[in-house]
């Protein structure tokens, strides 16, 4: 278990100083043009966040998406050697399943696209804002200053309400489709026991 741990965390940490060191030397030879077009808060954040989900992928998912296909292939091999009428019912209501999972996830990842850009353009006024802080107050526009605080702001929060009832749809899909799964091959499988194909040591095996 500790070496799985240290491998994932060695892998991750490195993998993210060698992207954040490309994607560093890459922002030093881009154009001003490119500088021009975008708030330094923008680019800081995507640095940020971006680095921190591909050190995710790479030390989290990445071996937890492995073992996961592993034990599918397996468990599919066993079933299909059991019953493959059976074994028919349970894959196409899997492949059922990653079809409205595939659709959730489709819609998250332009909820996570948009708040990402959101974050920087936020980040990207905030520094503006606080570095001609003199100015602001020399022309009494703290109140309007603080407005548009409210407006970048608010579009977040609602992006961030849709992200975690999409989060938690992600879930109620698993379970509906685990609970369906699981009653179907039942169903099925006492059908089967009913016309004398299979035993009922084999359904619940």
């Amino acid at each position: 278990r500790m070496t799985n741990i240290y491998i994932r965390s060695y892998l991750g940490a490195h993998i993210s100083y060698d992207i954040r060191s490309a994607l560093y030397n890459a922002l030093l030879n881009q154009s001003p043009m490119f500088y021009a077009k975008r708030a330094t808060g923008e680019v800081t954040s995507r640095l940020n966040n971006d680095v921190k989900a591909v050190q995710y992928l790479a030390s989290q998912a990445l071996f937890e998406l492995t073992a996961t296909f592993l034990q599918i292939f397996v468990s599919l091999g066993f079933l299909f050697y059991l019953s493959w009428k059976v074994a028919s019912v349970i894959l196409g209501l899997t492949v059922l399943m990653y079809v409205f999972v595939s659709i959730n996830m489709s819609y998250h990842k332009k909820l996570r696209k948009s708040i990402s850009e959101r974050w920087g353009k936020l980040l990207g006024f905030l520094q503006e804002v606080i570095s001609n802080i003199r100015i602001v107050k020399a022309f009494c526009a703290e109140k309007r200053e603080e407005t548009r605080h409210l407006q970048k702001s608010r579009q977040i929060i609602i992006d961030n309400i849709r992200m975690g009832i999409v989060v938690r749809m992600f879930w109620v899909i698993g379970t509906l489709f685990g609970n369906l799964i699981f009653v179907s091959s039942i169903v099925f499988g006492v059908y089967l026991i009913s016309r004398g194909e299979v035993t009922v040591g084999l359904i619940f095996a």
